[in-house]
């Protein structure tokens, strides 16, 4: 029998460098999050996605944690990231700060009170008052 050797076709496709898809996936997402920020008008979705993304609490704070445990950095390390590009392009168009939201003073809460025998009672907690036991 004759030895052959065959030759085997090498694959065209791309990989990923073994076993980082998901990190360069998610690394191109936040590039893209990123550039959003940089490029798009302030108005646009894209623009207000990628500043909630990187600014905002609740879904949007898991959301970048859980992209933070794939890439291997902190949340924080995303989120200053984020507001760092946000900064930079308020400098370089000459866009004033935003104003902080006003602050309302509460009104002082009600005291909590229940009927009692045709008369309404209110409860108050003081600490210093005198015990029974200590005389009146």
């Amino acid at each position: 029998m004759a030895d052959t050797i065959t030759l085997v076709e090498p694959d065209p496709r791309p990989k990923p460098l073994s076993g980082h898809g998901i990190g360069a996936l998610w690394a191109a997402v936040v590039r893209q999050a990123l550039d959003d920020l940089d490029y798009e008008p302030f108005d646009s979705f894209p623009y207000l996605d990628a500043a909630a993304f990187f600014l905002n609490g609740g879904e949007w704070a898991v959301a970048r944690g859980a992209i933070a445990d794939l890439l291997g950095v902190h949340p924080d390390d995303i989120r200053r990231c984020g507001m760092r590009h946000l900064t930079d392009r308020r400098l370089t168009e000459a866009i004033p700060e935003p104003a902080p939201a006003p602050c309302v003073p509460r009104p002082p809460p009600e005291p909590k009170t229940r009927p009692g025998r045709g008369k309404v009672r209110v409860f108050r907690f003081d600490p210093y008052r005198q015990l029974p036991s200590e005389g009146y």
